[in-house]
């Protein structure tokens, strides 16, 4: 149970925050913000046992006759599975800019960012929701113990829903842009850079300690791009800015010549 209230907690404190950042891009639509955010929440349990599990299970094999865990995998494999997840994720997570009605809707390029930002974050809300389900069958210590002992949980799932919508939004831009296959590449491999430390730890090749040193890295690399990439946009859509009149001089005409 305690999985499912910090999936709660992402979720009611990741909601709000997403929105202050999403709200100028889409123009103040509401309905067009949880409605992609709703498209795309069933999206992570779609592709982690549709899509990943089996490509896993046949590389592990019989491709290369390995075994599940990590730790007995050869280091020639590990840049193998670590792009699994980041080439099937960053592309089902636009699956719903395959509908006309959204596709069209990415003509304006500032729209088109707002619009990935929220696919992405719909997207990374469903995997907190995923993993508490999966957690909770795996750790029922944890998931029964004290709450306080799953914050680790509850941070990095908050961050994570956040680097999801970012790695969307570079998508969603390009595709705008006519560029799309180029920025799903720079997205999968920034994915991918973010995950190292996972996958060097899972592997039992470096500490958790660590592991957030790569982590820290890729996401600071991250961010600088991102904070780029929104200059570019704001640039190329500025943001209208609608004035307020509080004080009119009245031109009178007497008619004096």
């Amino acid at each position: 149970m305690n999985f499912y209230v910090h999936a709660v907690l992402v979720t009611l404190l990741a909601t709000p925050l997403l929105w202050v950042i999403v709200k100028g891009w889409v123009k103040n639509q509401y309905a067009i913000f949880f409605l992609y955010t709703f498209l795309t929440i069933a999206l992570c349990p779609f592709v982690n046992l549709l899509i990943k599990k089996p490509i896993f299970t046949s590389l592990l094999f019989p491709a290369f006759a390995l075994e599940a865990d990590p730790k007995t995998w050869p280091f020639w494999f590990l840049p193998i599975a670590l792009l699994v997840a980041p080439a099937t994720e960053e592309a089902v997570k636009i699956l719903p800019l395959v509908l006309p009605t959204l596709r069209r809707k990415l003509v304006e390029v500032g729209y088109a960012y707002g619009v990935g930002l929220t696919l992405g974050f719909g997207f990374g809300i469903g995997e907190a929701w995923y993993l508490a389900w999966g957690f909770s069958q795996k750790m029922p210590d944890l998931a029964s113990g004290p709450l306080y002992e799953l914050t680790g949980f509850l941070g990095e799932r908050f961050l994570v829903v956040f680097v999801h919508a970012y790695f969307t939004a570079i998508v969603a831009h390009g595709i705008s842009q006519q560029h799309g296959l180029r920025s799903y590449a720079l997205a999968a491999c920034f994915h991918a850079l973010i995950n190292v430390g996972a996958m060097l730890y899972q592997s039992g090749l470096i500490s958790a300690t660590l592991a957030s040193v790569p982590l820290s890295i890729s996401l600071l690399i991250l961010f600088i791009y991102v904070f780029q990439l929104e200059r570019r946009i704001r640039v190329q859509s500025p943001v209208d800015v609608k004035e307020t009149v509080l004080f009119k001089r009245e031109n009178h005409n007497t008619g004096r010549r």
